[in-house]
């Protein structure tokens, strides 16, 4: 009995010192997986600051050249003002700023570097308060080039002159987007296309795809 007592609180000693020890190992590697993981998050913050950065940059070229007028002259005012000088108004369009619900950002590894990408859609604001864009959705890709982003915003172009129709695009995955094909047949009212097919776009591939039937054409590159 003599030694029982020692021994026993000896191996409570023992426990205790590996408990002890696990714990404090469990709390390193929390601590090392937290701090990678905020690493991998502010990287993703910095690649999509870069993103929004590249298409304000667009946004901003478009308007130089007239394409869209500038967000703050897209109203009704200047088509008053045009009205009474006599002048005849341009229909004129405008991107929606950038954190509001007509701009639709979808990020994904597109061109295939393991650098995120983003696939941008809106719907562009008309100016004089019509509904005229109302299924005018436009899509650019920007995309990652080293250390910096580049805007391509006719790439989709190709597809719209192949089909009997048009089509909105709401998903990416990586070197693919995902949308669905629309097409109005006689009767049908403004907001509802008859004839509706889920697609993908394979951005590798240049492949335009119907999911429902597989039914598929190729563009050259």
């Amino acid at each position: 009995m003599e030694w029982i007592l020692p021994l026993n609180i000896f191996m409570k000693l023992e426990n205790k010192y590996y408990i002890g020890f696990f714990k404090t190992l469990f709390l390193i590697i929390l601590v090392s997986s937290c701090n990678i993981k905020k690493n991998d998050n502010d990287i993703d913050a910095v690649a999509k600051q870069k993103i929004k950065l590249a298409f304000y940059n667009w946004v901003e070229n478009q308007i130089e050249k007239g394409v869209y007028f500038a967000k703050d002259s897209c109203n009704w005012e200047y088509y008053e003002m045009k009205e009474a000088l006599g002048l005849e108004a341009v229909d004129g369009y405008a991107v929606p700023t950038w954190d509001s619900s007509a701009i639709y950002i979808y990020y994904a590894n597109l061109n295939a570097d393991s650098i995120i990408d983003a696939l941008i859609t809106f719907f562009p604001c008309q100016c004089d308060g019509g509904n005229g864009a109302m299924w005018a959705q436009k899509y650019i890709l920007v995309l990652s080039n080293g250390e910096n982003y580049s805007v391509i915003d006719d790439y989709f172009d190709k597809f719209d002159v192949k089909i009997d129709g048009s089509f909105h695009l709401d998903s990416a995955a990586e070197k693919t987007v995902f949308g669905t094909y629309y097409k109005f047949i006689d009767d049908d009212p403004r907001c509802c296309p008859s004839i509706q097919r889920p697609i993908k776009i394979d951005l590798g591939k240049n492949e335009f795809q119907y999911l429902d039937n597989k039914k598929t054409f190729i563009l050259n590159k």
